[in-house]
C-alpha cells in the first residue's frame, strides 16, 4: 500500500511534467509566440520624452492624467495645474525607456480578451521631443505577476513588459504630485526667522557656525539647528486640504500659530505657515502658493522649538591647536602645563617640571561636556557655589588671551559651570568634575 506522502509527492510531480508538456505542446503550436532573447520596446531615452498622458479606459469617471516637462521639471497640467514629484514621473520614463519586451503573442481578438487588451485597464500615451508619438496599452499580468501583456503603438501582436513599469505608471494625481512643503534646500539656508507660541527665534549663518540673533545674540546649537532645517526642507505634505482655499481663517491660517521664514543663498525667502490641528496633523500652507495641506505632527514638534533648544549646549569651541598653556586648580591640587615645540611639558608641581604630559583628557573633558540647561540668571545658591569652585581650568590662547572655567561643588547630580567668555551659567553633570579632578600621575607621558 502506498503511504499518503509518497502519493503527494507523485501527484505533484504529475502537475509539473504535465505542465511543462502544456508549454512546449503550446510553442510548438504556436509558430507565432516567440520568447528567450529580448529587445527594447522603444529606441529613446527618458530624455526624450517631454509629456505623458494616462488614462483608465474601461473606468468611467477617471480624468486623464497630463504631465509636460518644463523648464527642466515635470508639471501636472489636467486634472488640475501644481507640480509633480520629479522622482515619480522619472521612474515612469525610465521605465518606458528600458523596458524590454521578453515575449510577444499573437492578437488576435480571442486571444486579446484573455490578455486582458479587447478593453485595456491602462494607457500611457507620450510624446518625445521630436514630436513622435507612442501609445502602450496594458492588460492581465501573467500568472508569475512579474510581467503584464501590453500592446505597443497599436501593434497587431502583443508583448510581454515588466510588470514593474505598469505599477510606477498606474499612480493616482495625488501620487505623482508635488508634496514638498517648501522648495528650500537646507544646506542653501542663510538665515531664518521662526515665530512660535514662545516668541520670535531668529538666527544666521556665520563663519564659525549658526548664531542666534533674537530674542539676544547667542551662539547656538548647531545640530539642533540643522536637524530644524533638515525637518523643514525634507518635509512632505500628508493630504491636501484645499487647492484654491476662500476662508484661511477655517484652516488657522488667518493668524497662523507658526510662521518659519528663510533666506537662501539667492537671497530667496521660503515661508511655511502652520495652523490648527487637524486629527493627529497640522493644516500649512507654503505662502507662495494658494493650496492648503497638512503636515504631520513630528514637523509642529519642530517648528514648536523654544529658545533655550536652539542655544549652543557647548561650553567652549577651543581646540587643542589653540593653546599654549594650561593651568589646573582642583581638590588634587595645582597643575601647569606650557607647549613648546611639539610637546607639552609641566612647570608644576615642582617635582614633575620639565616631564612631558599627556593633554587630551583636559581637552577631552570640556570639549564634550554639554549643558543640560543654560541659566541666564542664576539663584544665589549657585553664585555663592561658584564663589568657591571646586575646579578652575584656565587655558592660555596663542594670541595670549585667557579662558577661564569655574565649576561649582557638586548640586546634587548637577554642577553648575561659568565661563570667562560667555555671560549664561551651564548646567552639567557632576560628572565633568570627576573628569577635570587630575593628579599629575593621570597627566604623566
Amino acid at each position: 500500500m502506498i503511504k499518503k506522502p509518497t502519493l503527494i509527492v507523485l501527484a505533484c510531480a504529475i502537475v509539473i511534467v504535465a505542465g511543462v508538456y502544456y508549454y512546449s505542446q503550446r510553442s510548438s503550436k504556436n509558430p507565432n509566440s516567440s520568447a528567450g532573447a529580448t529587445k527594447p520596446a522603444f529606441s529613446l531615452s527618458a530624455a526624450d520624452i517631454r509629456s505623458l498622458t494616462l488614462t483608465h479606459p474601461g473606468k468611467s469617471g477617471t480624468s486623464p492624467i497630463q504631465l509636460e516637462e518644463k523648464n527642466g521639471g515635470w508639471q501636472i497640467v489636467q486634472p488640475l495645474q501644481t507640480g509633480a514629484d520629479d522622482a515619480s514621473v522619472n521612474a515612469i520614463t525610465d521605465g518606458i525607456a528600458n523596458a524590454q519586451v521578453s515575449q510577444t503573442e499573437p492578437g488576435a481578438p480571442d486571444r486579446l480578451k484573455v490578455y486582458g487588451l479587447a478593453a485595456p485597464r491602462f494607457t500611457i500615451h507620450f510624446q518625445t521631443s521630436n514630436g513622435a508619438k507612442h501609445t502602450l496599452d496594458f492588460g492581465n499580468k501573467d500568472f508569475t505577476g512579474s510581467s503584464v501583456y501590453a500592446r505597443i503603438d497599436g501593434s497587431a501582436s502583443v508583448a510581454v513588459l515588466p510588470a514593474s513599469l505598469l505599477e510606477s505608471a498606474d499612480k493616482s494625481v495625488s501620487d505623482l504630485r508635488d508634496k514638498a512643503v517648501l522648495h528650500l534646500a537646507s544646506a542653501d539656508v542663510q538665515s531664518f526667522d521662526l515665530r512660535n507660541a514662545s516668541g520670535e527665534i531668529a538666527a544666521s549663518r556665520a563663519k564659525s557656525g549658526w548664531k542666534l540673533t533674537k530674542p539676544s545674540a547667542e551662539p547656538a546649537d548647531e545640530q539642533t539647528i540643522n536637524d530644524l532645517l533638515t525637518a523643514v526642507s525634507g518635509a512632505k505634505m500628508v493630504d491636501v486640504a484645499s487647492e484654491q482655499p476662500k476662508d484661511l481663517a477655517r484652516y488657522g491660517l488667518g493668524h497662523p500659530a507658526i510662521s518659519f521664514s528663510a533666506k537662501d543663498k539667492a537671497g530667496k525667502t521660503s515661508i511655511l505657515l502652520l495652523g490648527t490641528k487637524h486629527g493627529g496633523d497640522f493644516y500649512a500652507r507654503d505662502a507662495s502658493r494658494p493650496i492648503i495641506f497638512t503636515v504631520d505632527a513630528a514637523l509642529e514638534e519642530k517648528l514648536a522649538a523654544k529658545y533655550p533648544a536652539l542655544r549652543d549646549k557647548k561650553i567652549t569651541e577651543l581646540q587643542q591647536g589653540d593653546v599654549k598653556e594650561i593651568a589646573l586648580h582642583d581638590p588634587n591640587g595645582e597643575i601647569a602645563i606650557g607647549h613648546s615645540g611639539d610637546k607639552w611639558t609641566f612647570e608644576t608641581p615642582a617635582d614633575q617640571k620639565g616631564k612631558q604630559a599627556e593633554t587630551w583628557k583636559v581637552f577631552s573633558a570640556i570639549m564634550d561636556a554639554r549643558a543640560t540647561a543654560i541659566i541666564d540668571h542664576p539663584s544665589k545658591e549657585i553664585d555663592a557655589k561658584l564663589a568657591k569652585p571646586a575646579v578652575e581650568l584656565t587655558l592660555t590662547q596663542n594670541d595670549g588671551t585667557k579662558w577661564t572655567l569655574q565649576l561649582s561643588p557638586a548640586l546634587g547630580s548637577d554642577t553648575y559651570a561659568r565661563v570667562s567668555d560667555r555671560k549664561p551659567v551651564y548646567k552639567l553633570p557632576k560628572d565633568v568634575i570627576q573628569s577635570l579632578s587630575l593628579k599629575p600621575a593621570d597627566l604623566a607621558f
